[in-house]
């Protein structure tokens, strides 16, 4: 692999370099920003937040707990064409269940860049390499397994911005009419660790993966990007993204991925299986009316995980197995059933200027069940958000959203900004 990492490293030194087009760079899913130039001041940007909630479980028992959350990242130009990123997070969290009581710091991303020209970037350090349109899943987000240190309670789309980066090396190209990214992260051992202060970089490089993507514009507003991951030991992964305007309020996207791997419920288990080719793929739809309410309805479907059947057969016995592969789903942010549907809301200035609401609903194909997250958040001066959040579940207590621990959770949050 490092052999075909160097040689397309050259290849990209040596292609051309044409004027800079925005929007193909722009089209880049999920592309960190240009690289800083010259001596800009350092840029920092930073949150506390402090929360209380009350959860009611399936059993019907009351529990409570409380979070203090500090965020920082800096970002800093280090002058002729060098930059520097940090971006850190502790969470101090204290509830009357043992799960839930934790210390947990994570260190998100930590990088330096160089930008010879606008035209190309290199990275090094740990970079969170996102990936997709998709809001629900998306298959070709490739580095979301194990990258979730501690789960804040709050809105569940915002994971592939909360969670660790990969330590990676990047390059970027950009052309009038085509962008190309590659990617390569190293396997650093150690596993995962459990300490409050670990960087904890066997976690999200336990191991070696390239990541190619490429993106060309094929005008009218439609720019397929197309991805290709080799991780050691595994078989290629191919991915496509691909997003068009539609009307004048409208855009619909396509995150597709598929790769020759054993069934999910084997892979859990550890067993080798019957490889076949398996494809995923998020299909959505994002609407914005008039007055700025935004709608996203998105249908998801994995190929490799249990149909109707074999999620009825594996619910019918629970245990280990079961315990197994549901831990194993959660661990790599996969969907636990063959297919569900997500749909989105939000809308500003609801009633009063500054007040925005978030609705959230998924539903689970296989089983039936649901889970509904909604909330209101006043921006108060510019500076605080009061946030109230609310939380339910549907379903029985083996079905993929039912299992949940909590059956109802409520969360008053107060944030400032700095």
């Amino acid at each position: 692999m490092r052999a075909l990492f160097m040689l397309m490293l050259l290849s990209l030194a040596q292609g051309p370099a044409r004027a800079l087009d925005e929007a193909a760079a722009l089209d880049l899913a999920d592309q960190a920003p240009a690289l800083a130039t010259g001596s800009g001041t350092p840029s920092w940007q930073g949150r506390l937040e402090l929360a209380q909630g009350w959860q009611r479980s399936p059993d019907g028992g009351h529990h409570h707990g409380s979070r203090v959350s500090l965020v920082a990242r800096h970002d800093r130009s280090l002058g002729d064409g060098w930059r520097g990123v940090l971006d850190d997070r502790l969470d101090l969290s204290r509830a009357d269940r043992p799960a839930q009581d934790a210390s947990v710091h994570s260190l998100r991303e930590a990088y330096v860049g160089y930008a010879p020209d606008d035209q190309a970037s290199w990275e090094f350090g740990r970079i969170n390499l996102r990936g997709g349109l998709a809001q629900g899943y998306s298959p070709v987000d490739y580095f979301r397994a194990s990258a979730v240190r501690f789960q804040v309670p709050g809105d569940p789309t915002q994971l592939k911005s909360e969670r660790l980066g990969s330590v990676a090396l990047r390059l970027q190209q950009v052309w009038p009419q085509d962008a190309l990214e590659l990617a390569y992260v190293p396997r650093i051992g150690g596993g995962a660790s459990e300490a409050v202060l670990d960087p904890d970089w066997g976690r999200t490089n336990a191991s070696e993966r390239l990541l190619v993507r490429w993106t060309h514009d094929l005008g009218q507003g439609l720019r397929p990007q197309a991805s290709l991951l080799h991780e050691a030991g595994r078989p290629l992964r191919l991915g496509l993204g691909l997003s068009t305007v539609v009307g004048e309020a409208s855009v619909a996207y396509l995150d597709w991925s598929g790769s020759r791997v054993a069934a999910a419920l084997d892979q859990a288990a550890g067993l080798a299986g019957t490889p076949s080719f398996h494809q995923q793929f998020s299909l959505g739809w994002t609407y914005t009316t008039a007055q700025q309410v935004g709608i996203t309805l998105e249908y998801d479907r994995d190929n490799a995980a249990p149909d109707s059947a074999e999620w009825a057969a594996l619910r019918a016995a629970p245990g280990l197995g079961y315990g197994r592969y549901r831990q194993w789903a959660q661990q790599r942010q996969e969907l636990v059933t063959r297919s569900g549907w997500f749909l989105r809301v939000t809308a500003s200035d609801v009633l009063t200027p500054g007040l925005g609401l978030t609705l959230i609903a998924r539903r689970d194909q296989a089983d039936r069940s649901a889970f509904l997250w909604g909330e209101l958040r006043y921006r108060w001066s510019g500076q605080v958000d009061l946030a109230l959040q609310a939380q339910a579940t549907r379903g029985g207590p083996t079905t993929n959203y039912g299992a949940a621990p909590d059956r109802r959770a409520w969360q008053f949050t107060w944030t400032g900004y700095f």
